[in-house]
């Protein structure tokens, strides 16, 4: 695939390489990737950084991510003329699966999806609180009544949770995820997702890897901040193995 870059990109990037390694704390959960669908997933927030992780700012959840997919013209929408209807977009309705084994602790499963851009700021969203060995992973935004478990299960690794939506304060649909550890307070952990602690500078191979997008691919959406200073991809290229995804 064609590379090409601008100089803001590069600069970006080298700002990116220098400041943004994953952190080094021991103290990490290991997690697999919670889509088993092909296609492409962009970790649209996510990094040790506040420059290209917004969240990064807050301790309950600096380590969070969230991810969307992308169809093969590079946008989350079906379509360029898309109304923006939530159907419209690749992710929404999308099976999630559980990232690690667990007791749910937390579930809200009957808040309504939030039209395009119009996020309920009143309220996390529906959501999934899974407790492992002292963690708590919180997956959220799930879309309204698709959640299968229930408080005080034990889900297995892998296990159907649910299914992607755009409930409480999102602007699209997406999964958010962070985990935290109650330790002198409450804070949050780095996850390592197939190894790897993803942000825009993760290099994954073999199931999952970098897909590289020229300038021309987001012409069409230089308008949307979704494309702002972003070079990086995951791209799923092959169906998962039945080992969830590991890195090759």
């Amino acid at each position: 695939m064609l590379l090409v870059l601008t100089v803001s990109q590069i600069v970006m990037t080298s700002y990116s390489i220098s400041s943004l390694k994953a952190p080094d704390e021991m103290d990490r959960v290991q997690l697999i990737f919670p889509f088993k669908d092909q296609g492409t997933y962009y970790i649209l927030h996510g990094g040790n950084n506040e420059a290209l992780n917004y969240h990064n700012k807050d301790p309950f959840q600096k380590h969070a991510i969230d991810i969307v997919k992308l169809n093969k013209n590079g946008t989350t929408y079906k379509s360029l003329f898309s109304a923006h209807l939530l159907e419209d977009f690749e992710i929404f309705g999308e099976e999630i699966f559980s990232p690690l084994g667990g007791k749910v602790i937390k579930v809200i499963n009957e808040l309504a999806d939030e039209p395009y851009k119009n996020p309920n700021e009143n309220n996390l969203g529906n959501l999934i609180i899974i407790e492992h060995r002292g963690i708590y992973l919180y997956l959220v935004h799930f879309k309204s009544g698709s959640i299968v478990v229930k408080e005080g299960d034990e889900v297995k690794e892998g296990a159907f949770l649910g299914k992607v939506g755009n409930s409480g304060n999102s602007s699209e649909p997406h999964l958010h995820m962070h985990a935290v550890r109650k330790r002198n307070g409450i804070e949050s952990i780095p996850m390592f997702i197939d190894g790897s602690y993803l942000r825009e500078i993760t290099l994954l191979k073999g199931e999952r890897q970098i897909a590289w997008y020229s300038d021309k691919l987001a012409e069409a959406n230089k308008k949307d901040y979704r494309w702002r200073n972003k070079i990086y991809r995951i791209q799923r290229t092959t169906a998962p193995s039945k080992r969830a995804n590991k890195i090759a």
